[in-house]
């Protein structure tokens, strides 16, 4: 698929190996390809973690996720990857480092690298979702409030560092 843009083109091949891609305004986008994107259904971002059964207690005890499944069940939240869903949301997890070659601590360059990650989900009443969260003891760092692009909002980090937002357009 090609798309045509000011100044620049944009290829996308849709492949593991090929992806060339500038940032100026698109124009046009003729479609040339068979493929229906309208048949494209949800996503899920995959998280790399450092200790699983802390990350699973967090998604899972604090923000409601339910586990749909795992690799090893038998190890319960000891696994090496779960797939998460809360409502139609969803989410996996893989460890960094297998069991045997976890370090005890987290690489701390590592967890710095994550504060550039955001998941954004939007959620109508804020002040509601942000006491359930200090009630189920969620670190939050500071109270809803209304950002600059007009939403309101609340922001905090899981274990690993990832940034989470819960917001929703101020009335």
């Amino acid at each position: 698929m090609k798309v045509c843009v000011e100044h620049h083109k944009v290829i996308f091949e849709f492949s593991l190996i090929n992806f060339s891609f500038s940032h100026p305004q698109i124009i046009s986008m003729p479609e040339t390809s068979t493929s229906n994107f309208t048949d494209i259904l949800g996503m899920a971002p995959y998280l790399q973690v450092h200790d699983m059964p802390t990350s699973i207690s967090f998604y899972r005890d604090k923000l409601g996720f339910k586990i749909v499944t795992q690799s090893e069940p038998e190890l319960g939240d000891d696994c090496n990857w779960v797939l998460l869903k809360l409502n139609n949301i969803e989410l996996m997890l893989n460890t960094i480092y297998e069991k045997e070659n976890r370090p005890v601590k987290q690489d701390k360059i590592r967890r710095i690298g994550h504060g550039d990650v955001m998941l954004y989900f939007g959620c109508p009443d804020i002040d509601a979702i942000y006491a359930d969260l200090c009630e189920r003891g969620v670190s939050i760092e500071r109270p809803p409030y209304i950002t600059g692009y007009g939403f309101k909002a609340i922001h905090f980090s899981d274990p690993d560092g990832y940034g989470i937002c819960f917001h929703w357009p101020a009335n």
